[in-house]
């Protein structure tokens, strides 16, 4: 099985089932949420451009506080592809969160982002009225 689990057709995550082999006896899968059959080739890196592109889009639409089932629908992906993109982005962000030092004048807005963490309750922000 490959080691990331994601459909190279619609980017849905564990969704693959193997689905026999093809002439050259290579492992032939298909996705079980759309239903396209292919065989991955590790070596192409059009995939890697397609994925590169849809991270690309999904931060634009995050930095436009687009909820994850307007921007599922939009990048054709499902919604639990959604998530794990998003917790890739968020995980990728903590180490570089650690590195950032502010100074000097620093204005901020009265946004608030919930903060869900795995094996706890979720974390509610309240703002002063």
């Amino acid at each position: 099985m490959p080691k990331h689990k994601i459909c190279t057709k619609c980017g849905t995550v564990n969704s693959l089932i193997k689905n026999g082999r093809d002439i050259n006896k290579k492992q032939r899968y298909k996705c079980k949420s759309c239903l396209k059959t292919f065989i991955l080739d590790e070596s192409t890196t059009s995939y890697l451009h397609h994925s590169d592109y849809l991270y690309k889009r999904f931060i634009g639409f995050m930095i436009d506080d687009v909820t994850l089932e307007v921007i599922a629908r939009n990048l054709n992906i499902n919604i639990k592809t959604a998530l794990y993109y998003r917790y890739l982005i968020f995980e990728s962000l903590r180490a570089y969160q650690d590195e950032v030092f502010l100074d000097g004048t620093i204005l901020v807005d009265e946004t608030f982002v919930e903060l869900v963490i795995k094996n706890t309750s979720c974390i509610e922000l309240t703002t002063k009225e």
